[in-house]
């Protein structure tokens, strides 16, 4: 026999979900696209999608508006267009090594080791041209090389992003990451039910998505989750030279600024011929 408490919270759980018409799941995965959107209960959403390169999940908050419903996505104040690690690899001894991880998704950043930084000086991580999406490439420096450096992010058709990095002393391995999510736009979104079936309407035009499901019942472990993946973590653990593993430490930005940079659009450090495995020259440290 179920006890008062179970039947006063089934009750409660019942009343939330009555609130509005649209909570509950839609799958509108599509051939070679998996989409799913998750309209939760206290006005959360989470929407997953995966398609080709991309992998993103996206959290936010409803509103509904008489027979309509929008999306607004709750973005992470870590905004930064690069995330960079730094450690030490002991089995390192004459060099340290740069790992760069999805530049290739942005062929206009820039990097450059630099005492001082120049607009002249920077150069091209990846050609323009030339768009890989999951690429790893590696760049090997003397030590005493990596004093500072910079990278860079184009921010419009003129101005760039550029972004000072000094890494402790003891350094050996820095990995570098391109924040592919400051790429995109805010997710906003109108939708409107008809009968169990989702329009949804994202400014070119009203289109079906998927079929109302049941929302199962661990939909507050899914929200967390998917809050919680969204989060930078502070550390790191990579596999360095002979396989050890080895614990890298967050590294911000000790400045950053906007510039006009003259990059040179036939050179850069990768090319996707090479597959990663060496810059396509040597970098001129200066």
């Amino acid at each position: 026999m179920r006890s008062k408490l179970t039947i006063l919270l089934t009750l409660t759980l019942g009343m939330a979900y009555g609130q509005s018409p649209f909570i509950g799941s839609y799958n509108g995965s599509q051939r070679e696209a998996a989409l799913e959107l998750y309209i939760l209960p206290q006005h959360h959403f989470v929407f997953a999608m995966s398609y080709g390169a991309i992998d993103r999940t996206i959290v936010g908050k409803w509103e509904q508006k008489g027979e309509k419903i929008f999306f607004q996505e709750t973005k992470s104040a870590d905004r930064d267009a690069f995330i960079v690690y730094e450690g030490i690899d002991k089995e390192l001894l004459a060099e340290s090594e740069f790992v760069f991880k999805n530049f290739s998704q942005n062929t206009g950043t820039a990097f450059r080791i630099l005492p001082e930084f120049h607009p002249d000086s920077m150069k091209l991580i990846h050609l323009r041209d030339e768009n890989t999406f999951s690429m790893t490439n590696r760049l090997s420096v003397t030590p005493k090389a990596h004093s500072s450096f910079f990278l860079s992010a184009p921010n419009n058709s003129v101005e760039n992003d550029v972004y000072e990095f000094k890494p402790a002393t003891t350094s050996n391995t820095l990995y570098l990451y391109y924040n592919h999510d400051t790429n995109y736009d805010t997710f906003q979104m109108e939708a409107y039910l008809k009968g169990d079936s989702l329009y949804m309407n994202d400014g070119a035009g009203e289109r079906f998505f998927a079929v109302k499901g049941t929302l199962n019942s661990d939909y507050e472990a899914l929200l967390s989750d998917a809050t919680e993946n969204q989060r930078i973590p502070l550390q790191l653990e990579v596999e360095g030279l002979n396989g050890k593993r080895i614990i890298l430490q967050r590294l911000r930005p000790v400045k950053q600024f906007k510039c006009l940079l003259h990059l040179d659009e036939n050179s850069a450090y990768f090319s996707d011929h090479e597959n990663g495995a060496a810059p396509t020259s040597p970098p001129i440290l200066h």
